[in-house]
């Protein structure tokens, strides 16, 4: 099949890449020859295909097949040729059909919305066998995942059709693709920042100000590594921006409103990020601390979201309302 290949060169390094478009070749082995060497040190490239994303590929110079090479510590030069060899495809177990019995805001041949209720998980993983938004879509169509097997491989079987995720008890809008184009399509709107997500957040203070813009790094929490943490290095760059809607007393403990827009998708971004500001989200047994108030899960709900269509390329804008459990709290300012 066939390979587009990309010479991309940076101080220290040549990489050999394949085209975003990949995903849908289909190869078993592939050989490269390093064609130009303008640096004394080059070095084997990450390369991905993602039906093996899980596993080790196996990289060998073509002279000396016995040779496995370790990535990105092997040097090599002008006119070595290296070969790669994927591991065979694996038989990955389909998680099993459960009764759909989510919301449907918006629905065309290309996508679906979901208005996402807390206490579901997105995606079958450790832990989290059953009761998926996952399961349930298998279970609204027996023959939804197939399409997707051939194309992402394990993703294809776990994630079908996800292209971003809500955290467990966060409610609200949740995209899903019913088609391998609309999942590249939406995947790549989400990676170059297309997607327009709007929150909102029932917090415990009041904020200094009533708008303001948090950039930081966050990173695994440097104690807990089972948190995520604002840091000053090893992180990833996160864009929050926070508006006051509203504030009050509940029980005479302060507690405000804030619509919350992210430029970035870092894990647990807006939690940590109001957390960081003394704002923590109410019912978040992770970053909420003490809690004072009696909250079922974090009051964070995913309230709109914008994109552009994966086919006609025409904004779509999908509003998700308050559940029953942000009404009770806000009714109670």
């Amino acid at each position: 099949s066939k390979f587009n290949k990309a010479i991309v060169q940076n101080k220290k390094q040549h990489s050999v890449s394949n085209n975003k478009h990949s995903n849908y070749f289909k190869f078993q082995h592939l050989n490269f020859k390093i064609q130009t060497l303008t640096h004394q040190i080059a070095k084997i490239p990450t390369i991905k295909n993602p039906q093996f994303q899980n596993s080790k590929l196996h990289l060998f110079k073509i002279h000396d097949p016995a040779s496995i090479l370790k990535y990105q510590k092997h040097t090599v030069a002008t006119n070595d040729e290296i070969g790669i060899k994927w591991p065979e495809k694996e038989n990955f177990e389909l998680p099993k059909p459960e009764d759909f019995t989510f919301n449907i805001l918006y629905e065309d041949n290309d996508l679906l919305v979901i208005d996402k209720p807390p206490g579901v998980v997105v995606h079958p993983a450790a832990g989290n066998w059953s009761g998926t938004v996952v399961n349930a879509l298998i279970g609204r169509d027996n023959n939804f995942s197939e399409q997707f097997i051939n194309e992402d491989g394990e993703d294809g079987v776990q994630r079908p059709g996800i292209v971003h995720r809500l955290d467990k008890d966060t409610s609200g809008c949740l995209i899903i693709a019913k088609n391998p184009i609309s999942k590249f399509k939406l995947s790549e709107s989400f990676s170059t920042r297309k997607v327009k997500k709007e929150y909102s957040a029932i917090v415990y203070g009041h904020p200094e100000r009533t708008h303001f813009e948090l950039e930081t790094l966050i990173g695994r929490h440097p104690i807990n590594r089972q948190k995520m943490s604002v840091v000053t290095r090893n992180g990833k760059n996160a864009v929050t921006i926070c508006d006051l809607v509203k504030k009050g007393f509940i029980s005479d403990i302060p507690v405000s409103l804030m619509k919350i827009k992210i430029l970035t998708g870092r894990t647990h971004q807006i939690r940590v990020h109001l957390a960081y500001k003394k704002l923590p989200v109410i019912g978040d047994t992770v970053y909420g601390g003490r809690a004072r108030l009696v909250a079922e899960r974090q009051l964070l709900h995913a309230g709109k979201i914008e994109f552009p269509h994966p086919v006609t390329g025409e904004k779509c804008t999908v509003k998700s309302p308050y559940p029953k459990d942000f009404k009770y709290f806000l009714e109670q300012f």
